[in-house]
């Protein structure tokens, strides 16, 4: 069993997957998930693409910031590569030309709410999450997703790609978006027009995918970008996710930032996704296996949960927790990230998907460098090993043990922090090809039993 992980075998396995397939890795995190266009994606992506490969771009929300109703610029942005921002994907909603449907709140039919439902907490709801509500559009917007600038981009421009987007139809008053895939430096040039304008005028509750596969093309190695435009909007759309693909890649990993938002606890991740619906999963993990083929028993996702410092902090319970009269109990960490794996790999199941597709990797924050607060969260690090039980529901779990991997010592000779908490794009980078290096080798017996725990604790 290699330092640092306990029941290493499902992320172990999953990971390995992709040398010869695809497989996506979703972030639940907190403000480090993409801090300052950095964060943890960025060091995900820069430790498993020498071995492994970027096979696309994340997922990323159609057009809204969430956090109210009003219409405001979402903005999913992370650095790839070292010097400075080489590759980007990024929303715009081009400022005062948004309009939500606030009357829709209520008004639209269920069915289509079943998709966007997040508990009506959107004081709790990340950035990146699809809107809440229809909007329409005067004018024009643009959602730029490829940046060339830099030599680590996931799919280069000359490339085939395939871009994905998706919406929900209305039987009444449904409309339609024309979206163009284009050159984003100023020229232009349009590669594609996803064969013409799409309509949602059809039944609540359909989701429909429109897509479109460009060649690959030589001739676009002098261009600065790609973007997804949307030229014009007529009626109400509902719109959700949206990503790009190599268009022949066949392994390999992609990142997509599911939750991250500044300044939520475990408490604040568990009260969000629990109010998250069966349907809004299930359609959640048909984005982020649409590019990895039509057999459901051959999807692979890795959610990717991490939170302990601001936990340390927390001062609200959920009811159900096992200590409500301290909330913030290592007792009730657990159990918040107990009923959020439950909840995920019960949909992930219930929608037809093998449970050996799915895997969680686990851990509390990496060292903090601030006396009380990594007291705290080292009770939170050995709640982990010693509370989850790596069965039944748990079975998929693997807990990773971060100051096991990458101390604290380390971390400040390498200059890694930007402060106590927040590290600089080179010591996420370093820290997660650290945590990542023991599964990427050979070095580990494949048939080690999963519940085997480094250190003998368990």
């Amino acid at each position: 069993m290699p330092k640092g992980y306990y029941n290493v075998g499902p992320l172990r396995s999953l990971i390995s997957k992709a040398r010869t397939q695809k497989v996506d890795i979703a972030g639940i995190w907190n403000s480090e998930g993409t801090y300052l266009a950095n964060g943890i994606i960025t060091g995900i992506n820069e430790a498993l693409r020498p071995s492994l490969g970027i096979y696309g771009c994340p997922a990323v929300s159609f057009g809204m910031s969430n956090n109210d109703d009003s219409a405001v610029d979402s903005v999913v942005t992370y650095k790839y590569g070292s010097g400075g921002v080489q590759y980007y994907w990024h929303t715009l909603g081009n400022g005062s030309t948004w309009t939500a449907y606030k009357t829709e709140r209520t008004s639209v039919a269920s069915a289509q709410l079943e998709f966007f439902n997040w508990g009506g907490t959107e004081s709790v709801v990340a950035p990146n999450f699809p809107g809440h509500v229809p909007v329409t559009l005067a004018g024009w917007a643009c959602w730029e997703i490829v940046n060339v600038s830099g030599r680590n981009n996931p799919i280069p421009i000359t490339d085939s790609m395939t871009a994905t987007f998706w919406g929900a139809e209305f039987t009444t008053g449904g409309g339609s978006i024309a979206m163009t895939f284009r050159r984003a430096d100023g020229a232009n040039t349009i590669v594609t027009n996803f064969g013409g304008s799409t309509s949602y005028a059809g039944t609540d509750g359909v989701m429909k995918k429109t897509e479109a596969t460009v060649a690959a093309d030589s001739s676009r190695s002098s261009w600065g970008g790609m973007q997804l435009i949307a030229q014009s909007l007529t009626g109400k759309i509902f719109n959700t996710w949206m990503r790009v693909s190599h268009g022949t890649k066949t392994n390999g990993v992609a990142i997509t930032p599911f939750y991250s938002r500044t300044s939520m606890s475990m408490y604040d991740m568990y009260v969000a996704l629990m109010g998250f619906t069966q349907l809004s999963y299930e359609h959640l993990f048909d984005v982020l296996t649409a590019h990895q083929g039509s057999n459901l028993n051959n999807h692979c996702v890795i959610f990717d949960l991490y939170e302990a410092s601001n936990f340390y902090g927390e001062g609200s319970v959920a009811g159900g927790a096992p200590v409500p009269g301290t909330a913030n109990s290592p007792l009730n960490y657990v159990w918040y990230v107990q009923q959020i794996v439950a909840q995920i790999q019960g949909y992930w199941t219930n929608s037809g998907r093998p449970v050996t597709g799915i895997a969680f990797r686990v851990s509390a924050s990496h060292p903090i460098n601030d006396g009380p607060t990594e007291a705290g969260v080292d009770t939170y690090r050995a709640a982990l090993k010693t509370g989850m039980r790596f069965n039944n529901q748990e079975s998929r779990v693997t807990v990773m043990d971060r100051k096991e991997l990458t101390p604290l010592t380390g971390m400040v000779a390498a200059g890694d922090f930007v402060d106590a908490t927040h590290l600089t794009y080179a010591g996420y980078v370093r820290t997660e090809r650290e945590c990542w290096k023991p599964l990427l080798g050979s070095s580990w017996r494949q048939g080690r039993s999963r519940s085997r725990v480094s250190g003998g604790s368990r």
